[in-house]
């Protein structure tokens, strides 16, 4: 059987049930992408022979990873039954190209969350703390997919969060969904945090222009945002506009950091580091307002060949790496493009939901 395009939900699915071998899975894959035959073929052994073959989340599931070494966010696909594969080509691409249903990869000033509405794919950069090992000021972990219920699958894999596996179903005009505060001393996350209930009945607000003047958003863009925030007002959330444009000075500061990711702090000085902390303590809740969820342009340009970026995407893009809010971007409307849901920390349930809806 062919497992390339395959989701990682029946993958895992088909393995758990017998009715295909981890050692199936990757020995295809080895013929598609050319990975480490050895090493993954020995996961793929180690997978087959667990006794809880029949519990694990991503028995056999192929996830591209973008970096080399162990990591704990990689220890935890590994605990789930996940087969990690380095391609030694961008992450995105393989997702698209349905040679992996799953990758995980670093999203630093938006750049994966860019690529990923670029190739017309999902991606969810979480809350800050979410997945463990937060590397930067600027850059989080991010899982891709091609689907939201995949989304939500690796999320609640990495996130040690089982129940947001199914954060992306509608719970009903009355529903609700939680999850309990914890701590995890093993794998050493972060404080218990809270996560508001889910609900079908949204406030949405949609920004098809969120940045200053001059720096424009292309027509099709911004119309591809009114369209999603109609299809979600069909589905019975309020959508309401959002005509406030980013800070003038947060976007320059944030582009010049992405002319150089990673250098931003030492080259601002202090004027940069005021305005990076004013957006994190309070700006980017005062100028986000009232709603639950944020729709705003997953790019803002034409890609550039070679996997460039442009400096407006990162100034769309960047300044939720620097809040540690959760935004996902996934494909809508016209490729390459998309739209991007933002939201409070704590809010992943929902950005799933409204991405499982604009599917």
């Amino acid at each position: 059987m062919v497992w390339a395009g395959r989701s990682a939900i029946e993958i895992a699915e088909a393995v758990r049930q017998g009715e295909a071998t981890a050692a199936a899975i990757a020995d295809g894959l080895l013929r598609a992408v050319g990975a480490d035959g050895e090493r993954l073929a020995d996961e793929a052994r180690a997978v087959q022979k667990r006794a809880d073959l029949d519990e694990l989340p991503l028995a056999g599931v192929p996830v591209a990873v973008s970096s080399a070494g162990e990591r704990p966010a990689h220890a935890r696909l590994r605990a789930a039954g996940a087969l990690l594969v380095e391609t030694g080509r961008p992450c995105a691409e393989d997702v698209a190209a349905g040679l992996v249903p799953l990758a995980l990869g670093s999203d630093e000033f938006g750049s994966l969350r860019i690529r990923a509405a670029c190739h017309g794919v999902l991606a969810l950069k979480p809350g800050r703390g979410v997945i463990p090992e937060a590397t930067g000021e600027w850059r989080e972990w991010a899982p891709l997919a091609r689907t939201a219920e995949d989304l939500a699958l690796v999320l609640s894999v990495l996130a040690g969060e089982p129940e947001l596996a199914s954060a992306w179903r509608d719970p009903g005009p009355a529903g609700q969904w939680g999850l309990p505060d914890f701590e995890d001393d093993d794998w050493l996350l972060r404080p218990p945090r809270g996560v508001p209930p889910r609900r079908s009945g949204l406030r949405v607000a949609a920004a098809p222009q969120p940045l200053p003047r001059g720096l424009g958003v292309r027509a099709g863009f911004g119309a591809a945002v009114v369209a999603a925030a109609e299809r979600l007002r069909e589905a019975g959330h309020t959508v309401v506009d959002h005509p406030a444009r980013l800070p003038s000075s947060l976007v320059l500061a944030t582009i010049a950091g992405g002319r150089s990711p990673g250098r931003a702090p030492e080259r601002d000085g202090r004027p940069g580091r005021r305005r990076r902390e004013r957006w994190r303590d309070y700006g980017a809740d005062q100028w986000f307002g009232d709603a639950d969820v944020l729709i705003v342009p997953a790019l803002a340009a034409l890609p550039l060949p070679e996997g460039r970026t442009r400096l407006r995407d990162i100034a769309v893009a960047a300044p939720w790496n620097l809040s540690g809010w959760p935004a996902l971007s996934l494909p809508f409307g016209a490729r390459p493009g998309g739209v991007q849901l933002v939201a409070p920390p704590g809010s992943e349930p929902h950005l799933l939901l409204l991405a499982a809806q604009l599917a």
